[in-house]
């Protein structure tokens, strides 16, 4: 789960923007490479 930095809100891996405020999760300390999928 990744962690809003902006409202604290918990949201999927998979998200990209924070599903609660829209806030890029990007910022986020929880945010990691691994979250970032490749299109096959």
């Amino acid at each position: 789960m990744i962690t809003c930095s902006v409202c604290g809100h918990l949201n999927s891996p998979e998200r990209v923007t924070c599903e609660e405020c829209g806030s890029d999760l990007s910022d986020s300390s929880d945010w990691d490479d691994e979250y970032l999928f490749e299109d096959d």
